[in-house]
């Protein structure tokens, strides 16, 4: 492990939708351990075997679908014991998507076991509410958030589209119906989009058209015991700080139907001093996105922390 500036650290929190089973082959052994033992506790709390379904192909996208909500979670859950064990110091937490999850149990607002079971909660309510129709979401690089607003409306499909997340100036994420999703891609493209590219979700996250299965989660996390965050978390929403446990159920609840403002996250945590901003997983996603924004800072990734 790489030695850390006293400078200050922000973590970064992955979400769902990420490539995370390539990264397994070259991990050092004591950060096998690690996984390991995050795994068995998976098994024992909700029944999921990662270990199993990390090397199968599943052919039921809807099980699949769950299984890499828990997998990501839980991964970044024992990368941040990792970067802890080896004294790195978080100033600041940014939840991207999901990542709010992990950041709640890094804060001590939860336990890992009731992340997992708020995970398979918020699964099984959107599941059932969301029957009428099959969820899509899209990244869409190259054009900027009005561009993009202007491409739905454009295609008429406001009532099917929306935008769930300004990414940075040039990353622009879309959420809704999916062939209607898959309908403002190829607009996009025609529109001199660098890139659009299909996120492997199974519902509309950030989006209205989660609403029915929110309300239904949002009074299944009520009955959950959680706690102030011992590190501040910064919304992925409108960029206040989150501690309490008024305000994290609230952005529990925004994490599903709110529109984020990542870009804005960046900036407003930069603007306070912090110029080293850690991305709490196997990848690099969350840096390569957020890199655009302010080329000051100092991404830190597992890769090079560790020296893998």
């Amino acid at each position: 492990m790489c030695n850390f500036s006293d400078n200050g650290h922000a973590f970064m929190f992955q979400g769902v939708g990420l490539e995370y089973k390539k990264y397994f082959h070259s991990l050092q052994e004591e950060h096998k351990r690690i996984l390991e033992s995050f795994f068995s506790r998976c098994k024992s709390t909700i029944g999921v075997d990662l270990p199993a379904n990390l090397t199968e192909e599943d052919e039921s996208s809807q099980n699949s679908s769950f299984v890499d909500l828990i997998a990501i979670f839980t991964i970044n859950c024992a990368v941040y014991d990792i970067y802890i064990r080896n004294g790195l110091k978080p100033d600041f937490f940014l939840g991207y998507s999901m990542g709010l999850y992990t950041a709640l149990v890094s804060g001590g607002a939860i336990t890992f076991e009731q992340g997992l079971q708020l995970l398979a909660g918020l699964y099984k309510a959107l599941a059932l509410e969301n029957t009428r129709f099959r969820g899509g979401m899209a990244i869409i690089i190259g054009l900027t958030y009005g561009e993009v607003d202007e491409i739905i409306k454009k295609v008429q499909l406001e009532d099917k589209v929306e935008i769930a997340s300004e990414n940075n100036s040039s990353c622009i994420v879309i959420s809704g119906h999916k062939e209607s999703v898959e309908k403002v891609m190829e607009a996009a493209d025609n529109e001199g989009a660098l890139r659009t590219k299909d996120i492997d979700v199974l519902f509309p996250y950030h989006s209205r058209f989660v609403k029915n299965g929110s309300d239904a989660y949002v009074s299944y996390a009520e009955k959950f015991d959680i706690k102030d965050s011992s590190v501040p978390i910064i919304s992925s929403f409108d960029q206040n700080i989150v501690i309490n446990r008024n305000d994290i159920m609230k952005e529990i609840k925004r994490c599903l139907t709110g529109r984020m403002f990542w870009k804005r996250s960046i900036e407003k945590v930069a603007g306070a001093g912090i110029n080293s901003f850690v991305e709490v997983g196997l990848g690099n996603s969350l840096s390569k996105l957020s890199k655009i924004i302010n080329s000051n800072i100092t991404f830190l990734t597992f890769d090079k922390l560790t020296g893998r």
